[in-house]
């Protein structure tokens, strides 16, 4: 676990499977993003899904899937890349900068857990502006690469952890 201010990130107990089943998001975040109790199922059908919760406190208020091996081919040529999957914080505590802190706490956590690992990758939709912002704000950058996804084209970022 690490935190950053009152934001930490741990991998997902299934002791907390209902708290994702009630996350909300809005329509319009639902086309760029999974729900939580969505990716979860497939995480257990690949064990190169790792997910990963977002707590304030003693509180889940976000969630992402980390996805190593053979499925990331598309967004990295990079063998020792991880691609961050799913990214969301559940709709009623938007605003707060959950988001950027526990984006903060990304690369810590990241090499905490998957110490192999030099480069986080991740795809975003064109059109979200919001996502784009708080991952360049993170230090991702564009890598100029471009992938179709299922609401769309979407930009591959990277941030090198060494």
């Amino acid at each position: 676990m690490l935190e950053n201010e009152d934001v930490s990130l741990r991998l997902y107990e299934s002791k907390y499977k209902a708290e994702l089943a009630q996350f909300h998001l809005t329509v319009e975040q639902k086309k760029f993003t999974a729900l939580p109790i969505e990716a979860l199922k497939i995480c257990t059908e690949d064990p190169n899904r790792r997910p990963i919760m977002v707590f304030s406190g003693e509180v889940p208020v976000g969630f992402f899937v980390l996805h190593t091996g053979e499925g990331i081919q598309d967004f990295s040529e990079n063998p020792r890349t991880i691609l961050l999957r799913a990214f969301c914080i559940n709709h009623c505590y938007q605003g707060k900068k959950y988001a950027s802190r526990a984006m903060a706490v990304l690369p810590y956590f990241v090499r905490q857990q998957f110490s192999d690992k030099e480069e986080i990758v991740l795809a975003v939709n064109k059109d979200n502006e919001p996502a784009k912002a708080l991952y360049v704000k993170s230090g991702f950058r564009d890598t100029g690469a471009e992938k179709n996804g299922r609401s769309g084209q979407m930009h591959i970022y990277s941030y090198k952890l060494s």
